[in-house]
C-alpha cells in the first residue's frame, strides 16, 4: 500500500486536482436577531415544496447518520429533513415577510457565508440545461463527440491509504502498471487522445456547444432522426477547472461589464482561429451518461433539479441539500441588473467551479430563454442558511 501511496501524493501535485486557493473552514457567522434579514420570498410557496421534496427525500434516506456539523453541533439527516419541512411549512403559513420572518426567528438559527471576502460578499453566477441539435453519428456536419465514461479512467480516493494522507480524490488512468493523469481537453478534443476508449453518445456541430454543454453538466440533443435524448453528468477528467472568460477578461477581448456567456460565443465567433487556444486553456473534460427524457435534470445528489429554487455550491463547506436564503440581483443586458432576487433555495447541485464560500450557481431551467438569463448573470449578494435552535 506505502508506494501507491507515494504515487498517489505525486499525483495531486501533477493532476492539480484541487483549488488550493480555496477558502478554508469555518465560513460561516452567526447572524444577531437585529442583523436578520427580510425573509422575503420572491416566488411562490408551492415552487419551494415541490424543490424541498428531493432534498428532504435525500436526508431522510441518511436517517440518524450525521449530515453537517457546525460550531460544535452535529446535526442527523433526519434532523434536518424535520427542521427544514417545518421552515416550508411556515412559509405557506405566513405570506407576509415580516410575520414569516419572525416565526423563523422562534425555531431556527440564521448562519450568514463569509463570501470572498470574509465580509458576506458572494458571486452569483447562472447555470442551465441547454437543448441542442445533434447526430448519434459523426459526418461533416456533425464531427464533435460527447463522451461516455472512459473504461480506462480510474478514481483513486487516498482515504483508504492511510489517515496521514490529504483527503484529495485523484482521477488518472492505468499506463504500464501506473497511474498517470488523464488527458487534457487539449488533447482530447483537438489529438483525438480518446481514441479507442471513449464511446460518444452524441455528436454536435459546433465546438463551443459541446464545450458549454461541458460546463452545465447535462443538456438534451435533439437529435437528427427525429428523437431526444438527455444527458448528465457521469464523471470528470481529474484536470482543474480554469475559466475561459478569466483568460479574455485578463487579454482585454471582452470588457468586464461584458463579460458574459453570450459576450464569449460572439468573441470567438468572430475569431474562429482562436478556439482550439482559446477552449484548451480550460484543461477539464467532462463525460456524460444517458439520462430519463422524461422529468429534469439531475443535481449533485442524483435527485431532480427545480428551476428558480435549485443552487449548486460547495458541498464540502455548506449543508448537503440545505435550505438556504439568498439576496442578489437578476441579470440585464451588459450585466446591469434589473432587479433584486430574494428566495428561498436548496443546495441540491455543486461544480467545478463552485468553490469556496463565496460561489454560488443559481439554476435557471431549460432551453433559450433560461440560457439567456444564465448566461448573463454575474452578481453579486449574500447567502444565508437556516438551522435549528438546540431547543428546536
Amino acid at each position: 500500500m506505502r508506494p501507491l501511496a507515494l504515487i498517489c501524493i505525486c499525483l495531486v501535485f501533477i493532476a492539480a486536482c484541487a483549488d488550493d486557493d480555496a477558502p478554508s473552514p469555518p465560513a460561516f457567522k452567526l447572524v444577531t436577531p437585529a442583523e436578520w434579514p427580510l425573509m422575503e420570498d420572491d416566488m411562490d410557496p408551492e415552487s419551494l415544496e415541490a424543490a424541498a421534496s428531493p432534498s428532504l427525500e435525500y436526508l431522510n434516506s441518511l436517517g440518524i447518520r450525521p449530515a453537517f456539523s457546525i460550531e460544535g453541533r452535529s446535526f442527523s439527516g433526519a434532523e434536518l429533513a424535520r427542521a427544514w419541512a417545518r421552515a416550508v411549512s411556515l412559509r405557506r403559513a405566513y405570506s407576509h415577510p415580516r410575520q414569516f420572518s419572525e416565526a423563523l426567528q422562534r425555531e431556527f438559527d440564521l448562519y450568514q457565508s463569509k463570501g470572498r471576502n470574509h465580509q458576506g460578499d458572494v458571486l452569483f453566477t447562472g447555470y442551465y440545461e441547454p437543448i441542442l441539435e445533434g447526430s448519434l453519428d459523426a459526418d461533416e456536419d456533425y464531427r464533435w463527440p460527447l463522451y461516455s465514461l472512459p473504461g480506462d479512467l480510474v478514481t483513486v480516493d487516498l482515504k483508504f491509504f492511510g489517515d496521514d494522507l490529504p483527503p484529495r480524490r485523484l482521477v488518472g488512468r492505468l499506463q504500464d502498471r501506473q497511474i498517470k493523469p488523464y488527458p487534457e481537453r487539449a488533447a482530447i478534443d483537438f489529438q483525438d487522445a480518446l481514441a479507442g476508449a471513449g464511446e460518444p453518445l452524441a455528436y454536435l456541430r459546433d465546438p463551443l456547444d459541446a464545450f458549454f454543454l461541458h460546463i452545465q453538466g447535462s443538456g438534451q440533443i435533439k437529435l437528427t432522426e427525429g428523437s431526444l435524448i438527455r444527458l448528465g453528468y457521469a464523471g470528470q477528467n481529474g484536470r482543474p477547472y480554469r475559466s475561459i472568460g478569466a483568460l479574455l477578461l485578463a487579454e482585454g477581448a471582452i470588457n468586464k461589464e461584458d463579460m458574459s456567456m453570450q459576450s464569449i460565443r460572439r468573441y470567438l465567433g468572430l475569431h474562429p482561429e482562436r478556439i482550439e487556444e482559446v477552449l484548451s486553456a480550460n484543461p477539464s473534460y467532462v463525460f456524460f451518461r444517458l439520462l430519463s427524457p422524461e422529468g429534469g435534470p439531475l443535481g449533485a445528489y442524483e435527485r431532480p433539479l427545480t428551476p428558480g429554487r435549485s443552487v449548486a455550491y460547495d458541498r464540502d463547506l455548506f449543508p448537503p441539500m440545505g435550505l438556504a436564503f439568498i439576496r442578489t440581483q437578476r441579470p440585464g443586458q451588459g450585466n446591469c441588473p434589473t432587479g433584486p432576487i430574494n428566495r428561498l433555495v436548496w443546495g441540491q447541485d455543486t461544480g467545478g467551479a463552485i468553490k469556496g464560500p463565496g460561489r454560488v450557481d443559481l439554476f435557471w431551467g431549460s432551453g433559450r430563454e433560461a440560457e439567456e438569463e444564465a448566461g448573463r448573470m454575474q452578481s453579486s449578494g449574500q447567502i444565508y442558511f437556516l438551522l435549528p435552535k438546540p431547543s428546536s
